[in-house]
């Protein structure tokens, strides 16, 4: 891998749609285990009702849930 350190950084985890969460869970833990520290999760679309994933803010462009 050729990826930039997130050793001791504050991050912003962009992705596009959010579903069920894992994804982006995956993430958090990934740079916490690196030693970054996510601020925020920011989707376009989340389908989830979920406002933070393991701690983290989440925010989302788009609300599409199933009523």
């Amino acid at each position: 891998h050729n990826y930039a350190s997130v050793e001791n950084k504050k991050l912003v985890i962009v992705d596009d749609v959010l579903g069920t969460g894992q994804t982006m869970e995956n993430a958090i833990a990934t740079i916490k285990e690196a030693g970054g520290t996510p601020l925020l999760a920011l989707v376009i679309v989340n389908k989830s009702a979920l406002d933070a994933i393991a701690g983290v803010p989440l925010r989302g462009l788009i609300r599409a849930r199933a009523l």
